[in-house]
């Protein structure tokens, strides 16, 4: 499936202002700005990785692990990506471990 110009267009700016209120530390604007350019381009490997940025600091682990998953699909030559689903994924067994 191909975006329309419009789509394109529309993720490109959502995706931009989500990285304007991440730098300024707006971080709920932020993930408002990234999932409204993830709705216009849902395979944008940025987007996918500055959400599993996001979600994995706030403790949100699985949402984290998918939305990384998703953006080494798109983009797998992402050192920082892998480096970040292994860090997720020692975050998620360090949680069984502390229940055992």
């Amino acid at each position: 499936m191909t975006m329309s110009n419009e789509h394109y267009r529309m993720a490109e700016l959502h995706r931009e202002r989500g990285k304007r209120c991440y730098e300024a530390g707006e971080i709920k604007e932020a993930v408002q700005e990234f999932t409204e350019a993830y709705k216009f381009d849902p395979r944008d490997a940025e987007v996918l990785y500055k959400l599993a940025e996001i979600y994995g600091a706030a403790g949100f682990i699985d949402p984290a692990v998918d939305f990384i998953q998703k953006s080494l699909r798109e983009n797998y030559m992402n050192i920082d990506g892998w480096i970040m689903l292994a860090n997720l994924y020692a975050q998620k067994g360090g949680a069984y471990l502390d229940l055992a």
